[in-house]
């Protein structure tokens, strides 16, 4: 167990990239994201989802259920429990977005916005420490980079 502890790679006391030999794993600490024993309503843009992904049901403003399973990279298979549209608003914004196409994945504990599935008018600008999100050259969403993730503000 000691041994195991040793190759523990902590992300949040990381500022840079990093070399991980065979016997070392990374700890995220975005996962899982829970208020009070609920699921959260905090979004993630991931630039690497090729999916929208959402643990919170109550995000959905239409779900069907289905029986999918997804690979999470070598660690574990993950069940898709359904498929919908989800309803957000960003809290720079008054706007009610709608997301097509998401999966929910409550085990998961996270909601993903793709940015590849985003709609084409939607420019998220990165910087070092925020995110911004225009559509037609107005400001829809912003947000901040915790743990080299970059979660927008919505409105809770």
């Amino acid at each position: 167990m000691e041994n195991e502890a040793n190759n523990l790679i902590d992300l949040n006391k990381m500022d840079s990239d990093l070399d991980l030999d065979q016997n070392q794993k990374l700890i995220n600490h975005a996962f899982p994201m829970l208020i009070d024993g609920q699921p959260s309503n905090k979004l993630i843009l991931d630039t690497a989802a090729t999916k929208h992904i959402i643990s919170n049901k109550n995000l959905f403003s239409t779900l069907e259920k289905c029986r999918k399973t997804v690979n999470w990279g070598n660690a574990k298979s993950i069940d898709i429990t359904g498929t919908g549209t989800a309803k957000l608003q960003f809290a720079a914004n008054v706007q009610i977005y709608t997301l097509k196409n998401c999966l929910y994945m409550p085990e998961l504990g996270i909601n993903n916005i793709s940015q590849s599935e985003m709609r084409t008018d939607f420019v998220p600008i990165f910087t070092k420490d925020k995110v911004i999100i225009k559509c037609q050259n107005t400001v829809i969403a912003q947000g901040q980079k915790l743990n080299n993730l970059y979660y927008p503000h919505v409105h809770k």
